[in-house]
């Protein structure tokens, strides 16, 4: 009774509450809800109160919830979260619940009271800072490893320098009849090969750079054809389906070859025995949300993308596998084979692409490489040039590298070929030589990442000293990558690493006229 004859209706207070109430009987009976309660179940009151729980939360919803129930009869005061599939079909809805024990005038546990409050969209705001933290955890962890193997990279492309030019110096220096000859070349292969997966690294960490050329796709997989079918494993077939003219796409063909390659090992080595690996070609209009779905989350533009599709009726992978399989660290081989699939999302992000994998164990896999179309036709390539002749009289050099190795094998075919060579580990000991007397070195082989003084610092200072002498940059990244980094038109060309002998001594001559 309220005060001056106002009355107080409990079960209007009840209704008006944000929170759902039920009154449960200990035969699990519903005796009385609230209008929440209602609006959760989409009925009236009459027709829950005096049925059975598990009627009204199906056998899946009660048997998740009984434990507390039996808890709360008891006596037991409970507090737990439990989520109900979504009535609208949108996921599921999570409420936070409390049974408080109901006593009879005996001081026997007759019932519970059930209090709810739908928490959906706090778990889903914390289910989706913790995905956040994930995928920024992965991304600091990829970015981490992507730092380490273009740094590993850079040296190792160091060390191939000497390993490849010394090979060549050596089978210069013999008759072609000397019985070594087929070593040192297949040095030089191998080191060649090594020079391949030392791309491959720079191209997961991302700073690989790419040779730009508008490709036709479906050609491009026709003219690897044999060397994909060699790649395969013994009784796994290929079959090879191609959109006979599909947009063009502006890449690196000799990273699309790699992407291609590897990914056809991969279908091949995860076939156990006979089976068939089919790769496809072809354009799709792809959303943003299938974009956004992809192993590269770039904020990709919806739009006409060329597709690379690479299946196979292998063993296939579970969610764990999938999870992992970009990692560079992770192979499900007992011993892994250099980046793979890691090489594959480097170049595909590179590229400004997408890559997706739908797989399941026992079923398979299809992996497929979206490239952003272009409207340019593909590039007539030119004939390679023919060979210059090589200088019999040079000029001073100026070699400036932190590598020893480099160092010794530029001065030995420098000096082979009629140059005289002036060494320096960096930039400031360069800067020393060079100004005491700028206007004797015909040209300056400059390494871009040093100690003390970089590449580019040196750069800078040499040309205060002289604006003529032509500088040729050192670098274990493609061209066209250094002068976008660098942005410097004061070098007259870049070297790329590891370099040959006769790639050293045709941008020498290129640069000196």
């Amino acid at each position: 009774m309220g005060r001056a004859g106002f009355e107080v209706d409990l079960r209007d207070l009840l209704d008006a509450l944000p929170v759902m109430i039920a009154v449960i009987d200990r035969e699990h009976r519903y005796v009385f809800v609230n209008r929440p309660y209602e609006a959760l179940h989409g009925c009236r009151r009459e027709e829950i109160e005096g049925r059975p729980l598990r009627e009204k939360l199906g056998e899946a919803g009660y048997q998740g919830i009984r434990a507390q129930v039996e808890r709360a009869l008891a006596g037991e005061r409970v507090r737990f979260e439990v989520s109900f599939p979504d009535p609208g079909g949108d996921g599921a809805q999570t409420f936070s619940t409390k049974y408080v024990p109901k006593l009879g005038p005996d001081g026997a546990v007759i019932g519970f009271y059930s209090l709810s409050s739908n928490v959906t969209p706090r778990v889903r705001a914390e289910r989706e800072r913790e995905q956040m933290r994930e995928k920024m955890v992965t991304l600091q962890k990829l970015e981490s490893l992507a730092s380490l193997a273009g740094g590993v990279a850079h040296d190792f492309n160091n060390l191939l320098v000497a390993v490849i030019a010394n090979a060549e110096l050596a089978r210069h220096a013999l008759p072609p009849d000397h019985a070594v000859q087929e070593e040192l070349e297949q040095v030089e292969v191998a080191a060649q090969r090594a020079s391949e997966l030392s791309r491959q690294m720079l191209a997961y960490s991302g700073r690989g750079g790419f040779r730009a050329e508008t490709l036709d796709v479906s050609a491009l997989a026709l003219e690897m054809a044999g060397l994909l079918r060699a790649s395969l494993a013994p009784g796994v077939a290929l079959s090879i389906e191609t959109d006979p003219d599909p947009p063009g796409v502006v890449a690196d063909p000799v990273q699309i070859r790699q992407v291609l390659l590897n990914l056809l090992t991969n279908a091949s080595e995860a076939i156990d025995g006979s089976g068939r690996v089919v790769l496809r070609t072809g354009a799709v209009d792809a959303s943003r949300e299938e974009l956004a779905a992809s192993y590269v989350d770039d904020d990709l533009p919806a739009g006409r993308y060329v597709f690379l599709e690479v299946s196979d009726d292998g063993v296939g992978m579970d969610p764990a596998t999938r999870a992992r399989l970009f990692d560079p660290f992770f192979s499900t081989k007992f011993v892994g084979r250099g980046l793979g699939l890691a090489a594959v999302l480097g170049i595909v992000r590179a590229h400004r692409g997408a890559v997706s994998v739908e797989s399941e164990s026992g079923r398979g896999a299809r992996f497929r490489v979206l490239l952003p179309a272009t409207d340019r036709k593909p590039s007539v390539r030119p004939a390679p040039p023919r060979p210059l002749p090589r200088p019999t009289q040079g000029g001073h050099v100026l070699v400036v590298d932190d590598e020893p190795a480099v160092l010794r094998t530029a001065r030995r075919i420098l000096e082979r070929n009629g140059y005289r060579v002036t060494s320096a580990a960096n930039g400031r000991e360069a800067l020393e030589h060079f100004a005491r007397d700028p206007s004797s070195f015909a040209a300056v082989l400059l390494d871009l990442t040093m100690p003390v003084m970089g590449g580019a610092e040196t750069l800078l200072e040499l040309r205060k000293l002289s604006q003529d002498v032509p500088v040729v940059l050192c670098s274990g990244y493609v061209e066209s990558q250094v002068r976008e980094s660098f942005g410097n038109p004061a070098a007259a060309a870049v070297l790329e690493k590891p370099f040959t002998q006769d790639a050293l001594l045709a941008v020498l001559q290129r640069v000196l006229g």
